[in-house]
């Protein structure tokens, strides 16, 4: 997995100087704010099985797009969640805090 990027800023796609890659990373990125509703819904409706195929979705987009360390951070939310199946509200402060990394990551995604 790609080193954690600062706390703050963009994240810019790895992909972002591929000339063929340009449109797909900015359709992506713009994507991101409605990806990241879905993650806040489902986990705010406690939808855990949702919000697991959500994070699913991103693990297995974001890397293909050049944004390596979001796809690792939804990976690690899927298989927590998966893991806890059935047993879901007693993880639910530590699933809010992979949420919310997640939301965040998603959200400074930038095509370049």
């Amino acid at each position: 997995m790609s080193a954690l990027p600062p706390a703050v800023g963009p994240i810019i796609s790895s992909l972002a100087r591929d000339a063929d890659m340009a449109e797909l990373i900015e359709m992506y990125v713009d994507e991101m704010a409605g990806r990241a509703q879905s993650l806040r819904t489902h986990f705010d409706s406690q939808h855990w099985k949702l919000l697991a195929n959500e994070a699913h979705k991103i693990r297995g987009s974001a890397g293909g797009h050049g944004f390596e360390v979001i796809g690792g951070v939804a990976a690690q939310l899927e298989e927590h969640l998966r893991n806890a199946a059935g047993q879901e509200q007693q993880i639910v402060q530590t699933v809010k805090q992979q949420v919310d990394e997640l939301i965040a990551l998603c959200l400074r995604a930038k095509a370049k």
